[in-house]
């Protein structure tokens, strides 16, 4: 499943074939009155989502050999790619017609979790997440126009704490900086750290990878005492809507489950290019439960 236009739309599952159509405007909201599991199992309920969303098959990719677990239009609506577990970063350029036309691979060490186009103009760059159980976990920068190159790869863990490229200072900041995971001991008592990048090199250098480590810019604290869950797939809102600044990302009320939403704000009252990481920053999360749910992702529109 997929969206077309200019705007951007996601998809993941199991199978070796990301497939692309158009989803008809049709859209739908949870009510209180509805059954919260009609079907007996979340399982059941994601393939009868699957099977009955009015839809219209354009094209199907069979590039991956193994389970593709993302697929991301980049804002334009004119390129796609596709994560998978084998390692494997799929660019596409779609015609008029919508057909996809590879133009790049990107290979990676670890599993492909998830993709994050440049959320500017152009969107010829991608952040790519990678890690999975027994695997090292990476945030990765690529340029994939003209010719793919890796610009920069730090670690961030854990695995589902999907990087992206946000504005520095939150809001008002001129440079890009890159939020990601934390180290191995990101997650300390009931505190979560996430860690912010500076990348104003691979600003002023254009497609040149970055050629070490870039620096730290802050660490950021997030207080886990309202939920028994770190903070999982974070997404900032677009740099250019009213939310700038703001993240949402899921969590839960139990360890096992994600059944409740955060929003927290990245913060605006700090250096632009500080000579040190700054920080801890303690964040505020604002909680939003939705008992008897799973949530399974969320996202943020202009």
């Amino acid at each position: 499943s997929g969206g077309g236009g200019c705007g951007s739309g996601s998809a993941g599952g199991a199978g070796v074939a990301a497939t692309v159509g158009g989803m008809g405007g049709v859209a739908a909201a949870w009510a209180s009155s509805v059954p919260r599991a009609r079907l007996g199992s979340w399982r059941a309920e994601l393939r009868h989502t699957v099977l009955h969303t009015p839809s219209r098959r354009v094209a199907t990719i069979c590039d991956h050999s193994d389970e593709v677990l993302f697929a991301t239009f980049a804002p334009c609506g004119s390129l796609l790619a596709s994560c998978s577990r084998d390692r494997r970063t799929g660019i596409y350029r779609l015609d008029s017609s919508c057909q996809p036309m590879r133009i790049a691979v990107l290979q990676h060490e670890s599993t492909v979790l998830r993709a994050h186009w440049w959320p500017e103009y152009p969107h010829r760059r991608l952040t790519v997440s990678t890690g999975g159980p027994g695997e090292r976990s990476f945030a990765e920068i690529w340029e994939v126009e003209p010719v793919p190159a890796l610009l920069l790869k730090v670690s961030s863990i854990p695995f589902d704490i999907y990087a992206a490229v946000v504005r520095w200072p939150a809001g008002t900041g001129s440079q890009h900086a890159l939020l990601a995971g934390g180290d191995r001991n990101f997650l300390t008592g009931s505190v979560q750290e996430m860690r912010v990048w500076q990348l104003d090199a691979l600003d002023a250098a254009g497609d040149v990878p970055i050629p070490q480590e870039p620096q730290l810019l802050a660490r950021l604290r997030l207080p886990l005492g309202t939920a028994s869950n770190h903070c999982h797939c974070p997404e900032p809102a677009p740099p250019d809507s009213a939310a700038a600044g703001r993240v949402a990302a899921l969590t839960g009320t139990g360890p096992f489950q994600c059944d409740a939403l955060v929003l927290f704000d990245l913060p605006s009252d700090v250096p632009e290019a500080p000579s040190e990481a700054q920080g801890p920053y303690h964040l505020q999360l604002r909680l939003h439960a939705l008992p008897g749910r799973a949530v399974l992702s969320v996202k943020c529109s202009r």
